[in-house]
């Protein structure tokens, strides 16, 4: 009954570190695959511009830019990137920024309600809605001359937040990059591995309820949590998990300044504390799972086999669902595989954006595969990318 269940849920709590201890061992008597992301020897990340805009609710958001080749020409090419939940900043995304340097203007921003960006007085308006909205704005805002990313990569909650983006406003992306991420109902596959366990879901939202049912709870925890977080970060950014190719890029301790970056300054500021946790709430209420097959945009979805926080059978449910994708299961990472190894997800990127020029826009939702396309009816080259087709266009292509 009831007891049984309990004690499976406890029984997948326990199976959780056992299996990332596991993983950390198979690391250190297996070699990786050798493959060259063609990353550079040397890099340093650019300074970012950082700039304020005002939301249709009256919100200031904060977003940042590196200006790449063509910024402020229609020509430019621009990726945006949207966070994972309680990061700030570029730095989840440097080995991508690395690999393409000035090719692209990178465009990110700091959430609603979190870090410099102001928090709604609703409660219903830091919906994931709400922030895909926001990325629409800083794209308009950023880039006024063409406010269209010829990329969104998203990673963690920025996979629920661009999957969002791209179903509101299909014309502003061409491709998409899910990285770690889920599509909707968090809760229910948390900390379950391998499947869904009835009931599961019920204990982390008890958790994050009482958290927030009380505020002065919530800052005495905040204050005990950061030297415990800072034990944590220690030893996870020193783990095995750490890319030795990223090591001589980034430095011996990128690993650990991605996860100060990633969790660190959340306990520093209770306003973004407290948002922090609520948005746990949201990424379980929202989900976009029966508007998948609505997505055509070319997608890479990348998953780490060992991601005990968003397992990655959500990766085989999105691939199934959306027509244009393309799904790579990472052996040897968990929850950040483009930092734990950038080996193998950066010759994925690489040659996704290679593929993904074959797709060609029909209209605002509808890609067409060219190499297949073309092949099968010559006459299938049809009018503007964003516009709706005529008619006559469209009896063509149906035929």
């Amino acid at each position: 009954g009831l007891f049984g269940l309990l004690g499976v849920n406890i029984s997948m709590l326990l199976v959780v570190p056992i299996l990332f201890l596991s993983i950390l061992a198979y690391k250190m008597i297996t070699s990786r695959v050798h493959v060259s992301p063609n990353l550079p020897s040397q890099w340093k990340p650019s300074k970012p511009q950082e700039k304020y805009l005002t939301t249709r609710d009256g919100l200031k958001i904060k977003y940042y830019i590196v200006p790449g080749k063509g910024f402020g020409y229609r020509r430019g090419k621009t990726i945006l990137f949207a966070c994972p939940l309680g990061h700030c900043g570029f730095r989840i995304y440097y080995p991508i920024m690395a690999k393409y340097g000035e090719d692209y203007t990178y465009i990110t921003w700091d959430y609603r309600g979190l870090f410099s960006s102001d928090a709604p007085q609703r409660l219903r308006r830091i919906s994931i809605p709400m922030h895909a909205e926001d990325g629409a704005e800083v794209l308009k805002s950023a880039c006024p001359h063409r406010p269209q990313a010829d990329v969104l990569i998203g990673h963690s909650m920025g996979v629920q937040v661009s999957l969002e983006m791209v179903l509101i406003y299909p014309e502003m992306i061409d491709s998409l990059i899910l990285l770690n991420g889920a599509h909707g109902h968090v809760f229910s596959t948390a900390f379950q591995p391998f499947f869904r366990i009835p009931f599961m879901r019920h204990i982390p939202s008890l958790i994050i309820s009482s958290l927030l049912d009380a505020p002065h709870f919530l800052e005495t925890a905040g204050r005990l949590l950061k030297p415990m977080t800072d034990m944590a970060l220690l030893f996870f950014g020193r783990s095995q998990l750490a890319s030795p190719l990223l090591k001589k890029l980034l430095g011996e301790s990128y690993l650990l300044d991605f996860y100060e970056d990633y969790m660190g300054s959340v306990c520093n500021d209770l306003k973004t504390l407290t948002n922090y946790i609520r948005l746990f709430q949201e990424l379980d209420a929202h989900s976009v799972c029966h508007l998948l097959s609505s997505v055509e945009h070319p997608t890479l979805i990348i998953v780490g086999l060992f991601d005990f926080l968003l397992p990655a059978y959500h990766g085989d449910e999105m691939k199934a669902e959306m027509k244009n994708s393309v799904l790579v299961s990472d052996i040897y990472s968990t929850h950040a595989s483009i930092l734990e190894n950038p080996e193998r997800v950066m010759v994925e990127i690489e040659n996704f954006l290679v593929e993904a020029a074959r797709f060609k826009r029909k209209t605002s939702t509808i890609f067409r595969d060219t190499s297949v396309s073309e092949e099968k009816n010559p006459n299938m080259d049809c009018k503007d990318p964003i516009e709706a087709e005529p008619p006559e266009c469209s009896k063509k292509c149906a035929e």
